[in-house]
């Protein structure tokens, strides 16, 4: 039983973390830029430049390590809390949320590099 509880945490862990990645396939469809006067075509290949600086956030590893941490920390509190069944339990759902958060964090922060990189361009970035 132990094991189909582990196994149902890590499986909850992708499926969720697979939403949040279809949420924000890629981080630059968010941004909004101001593209009047603009040579589009020049436009088109500074975002793909910073979009190709942002790519060096790994989301999978944050992902990763985020979901890792969540249960560790959550395993700890259902062992003090329970016993081994709570501690799967809470473990793994700290687990998911912690991967899901992770991956969002990671997202956001790669908007912010590539928004950064546009302003630096002289773009003129509207969100």
């Amino acid at each position: 039983m132990r094991n189909l509880t582990l196994y149902s945490s890590v499986l909850w862990c992708g499926l969720l973390a697979g939403c949040a990645t279809g949420l924000l396939d890629k981080a630059a469809d968010q941004i909004i830029v101001d593209t009047q006067g603009l040579d589009l075509n020049e436009y088109e290949r500074d975002l793909s430049e910073c979009d190709a600086l942002a790519q060096q956030i790994d989301i999978s590893k944050r992902t990763r390590d985020r979901a890792i941490g969540g249960v560790v920390v959550g395993s700890v509190v259902g062992a003090i809390l329970g016993d081994s069944d709570s501690a799967q339990k809470i473990g793994g759902t700290a687990g998911v949320v912690g991967g899901v958060k992770g991956n969002v964090q990671a997202r956001k922060e790669q908007q912010k590099v590539i928004k950064r990189c546009l302003q630096g361009r002289g773009y003129k970035v509207l969100n």
